[in-house]
């Protein structure tokens, strides 16, 4: 399998946060928060959350703790949508990201720029590999 996200290490619990306003399109919350991987629940990425952009762009937010994922429709940069867990097809407490060119998947794209990704990186401040908490 290829990875074809990002992977950011967490205590369980904590707080994550929308990178740029959308809307909430799809969530799931009813995954184990660990113990076991489980590959069905969420289609391995667990409790999650889906927000659609105004450019039509999806990030996705997955393997978040039980009972986090927000039930809001209407989702501003910076709002917190859900808290980090091991739910899904994981082996440790992070929040697993991705950019998706479309609702449909169509092309995951890397948030990065660099060498072996876009020229354009789609975070306000890569900050050397951790990004800023900055909206656009």
């Amino acid at each position: 399998n290829i990875h074809s996200g990002t992977d950011f290490p967490k205590s369980s619990g904590t707080s994550i946060y929308a990178g740029a306003h959308g809307e909430l399109y799809y969530r799931i919350d009813n995954c184990p928060n660990a113990g076991s991987i489980n590959s069905t629940c969420g289609g391995g990425f667990g409790n999650q959350v889906r927000i659609k952009h105004l450019d039509n762009k999806v990030t996705v937010y997955a393997h978040m703790k039980l009972g986090t994922p927000v039930g809001l429709q209407s989702i501003l940069c910076g709002a917190k949508v859900g808290g980090v867990g091991s739910s899904g097809s994981a082996t440790g407490n992070h929040l697993h990201f991705e950019l998706w060119s479309s609702t449909s998947i169509g092309t995951r794209i890397d948030p990065f720029s660099g060498t072996y990704s876009q020229p354009t990186s789609y975070w306000v401040n890569q900050n050397s590999g951790f990004p800023s908490t900055s909206c656009q």
